[in-house]
């Protein structure tokens, strides 16, 4: 019982039914069962206080993600909760999250990975802003920022200001220069996180865009029940169109075939 879950994952009593429509919704449309979609929706909420009537939005974006991106909704919706704490304590909104979840699993980047090392990147981003580090000229110039302008831009849009610098890593590599030197002059020398920001820095197109579709999504709120609808209504053709093949043979072959197989029916009941 979807409703029973949502009580043991906290959520509140006023909103379960809606909780269950989602996790169902999600089963319906997605490569998720409802167990884990709504296991995944309740933890996401939890850790970046998204508000619980906000549930289909969620839902929304990733679907709208999986339907446009070359990946499944599972593979956003677990590489999400990997980029989640730190994604919001960074000040990021949950839409932009699964848009750089959807970008990350698209180039082929496991979760636990992919989590981790975006977490680890923005969290030594966000370091480097508060201390003034001894590398935040170097995050700033990849941005095509001052310091001031960077330290601005990153407390007032943190996954604009990512993709700047990710965008800033993509023209190191176009203009002949050495990434990984790069990255290493940076710190980062760790192979996940290096790995995850060679992949973003060859597709920092990809990744803008899918932070865009993400958002505009959620915005909408409509990609869950448009494909809950398709789905349905395709069970429905099916169904009629089986219906019209069983009435063709039994009006061929008479009653005989009608009642062995309504026997047939009434034995298999439990």
């Amino acid at each position: 019982n979807m409703e029973a879950l949502g009580a043991q994952l906290g959520w509140s009593r006023d909103a379960l039914q809606q909780f269950a429509d989602v996790a169902n919704g999600l089963d319906i449309a997605t490569d998720m069962d409802a167990e884990r979609a709504g296991t995944n929706l309740a933890q996401f909420a939890n850790i970046t206080k998204m508000a619980q009537g906000d549930a289909e939005r969620y839902a929304s974006s990733i679907v709208g993600l999986g339907n446009n991106k070359a990946t499944t909704e599972s593979k956003i919706s677990d590489m999400a909760m990997g980029m989640a704490s730190a994604g919001t304590q960074a000040g990021m909104s949950q839409a932009d999250i699964l848009g750089v979840a959807a970008a990350a699993a698209s180039l082929g980047m496991e979760a636990q990975a992919g989590g981790s090392a975006f977490s680890k990147t923005i969290n030594e981003i966000g370091m480097q802003v508060s201390t003034n580090g001894k590398q935040l000229e170097q995050w700033a110039s990849l941005a095509h920022m001052s310091v001031d302008e960077f330290k601005s831009a990153w407390s007032s849009d943190v996954t604009g200001t990512f993709v700047a610098v990710v965008r800033g890593m993509g023209e190191v590599s176009a203009n002949g220069g050495d990434l990984n030197a790069t990255l290493a002059d940076l710190g980062i020398t760790e192979l996940r996180q290096s790995d995850f920001l060679r992949r973003l820095a060859g597709n920092s197109e990809l990744l803008s865009k899918a932070v865009s579709l993400s958002n505009s999504e959620w915005e909408r709120n409509t990609a869950l029940q448009n494909e809950v609808d398709n789905r349905n209504q395709s069970l429905a053709s099916k169904m009629q169109v089986l219906q019209n093949r069983v009435t063709a043979v039994a009006a061929d072959l008479g009653g005989p075939l009608a009642d062995a197989a309504l026997a047939a029916v009434d034995a298999a009941k439990p």
